[in-house]
């Protein structure tokens, strides 16, 4: 019942016993533990970073429904292997939480998260990650797969966002700075290109 409740961990039970003053030993019940087999491959950002073979490991176990003789977690593993620890736990801890969700997304994270994290910190990729989320809650899969795609885009418009002003907030100051510099009354309005 346990492995059932709590797939991708390991149950084991206890027999319970108490031992009589003549070595005997009297049945007391039973109890069972759980805990995730994984464990000793990461949570220690001061340990070294996993290799392409612990990675995929753990990826095969939360990827398993995806997963086929075609298409197995050696594809994403070499790609979060040049991360630090600290970002393939980041990463790992994601690929978890997402595939309770949807695997496929689970997957396609793993494909595209070493690239993000090249392009933003793991603020601006959680923030990716949720946006993509988000899209595949409200338009399904294949569009919650494109916005995964679509990192780099994602990346600039972070930057953009976050280097800037929006103009309707500095439009009025714009405006007035012009029409003294002019003396006359100028529009300011937004381009494609600043």
């Amino acid at each position: 019942m346990l492995r059932d409740a709590l797939p991708a961990r390991t149950a084991e039970a206890v027999r319970l016993v108490i031992a009589t003053a003549d070595g005997r030993a009297t049945p007391a019940g039973g109890a069972a533990f759980w805990f995730n087999q994984f464990d000793h491959l990461y949570g220690d950002a001061s340990l070294s970073p996993l290799r392409a073979a612990q990675l995929e490991e753990y990826l095969d176990t939360h990827l398993d429904a995806v997963l086929s003789s075609r298409r197995t977690a050696t594809e994403p593993a070499p790609r979060l292997e040049g991360l630090d620890r600290t970002q393939q736990d980041f990463v790992l801890h994601w690929v978890g939480v997402i595939a309770h969700t949807n695997a496929e997304m689970a997957y396609q994270f793993a494909n595209y998260a070493g690239r993000g994290l090249c392009l933003m910190d793991e603020a601006g990729v959680e923030a990716w990650l949720i946006k993509a989320m988000d899209v595949f809650d409200m338009a399904g899969l294949h569009a919650g797969i494109a916005a995964l795609q679509h990192v780099e885009e994602f990346a600039r418009e972070l930057r953009e966002r976050t280097s800037g002003l929006p103009l309707e907030e500095v439009a009025n100051v714009l405006e007035a700075f012009v029409r003294g510099l002019s003396g006359r009354t100028l529009k300011v309005e937004s381009a494609e290109e600043p």
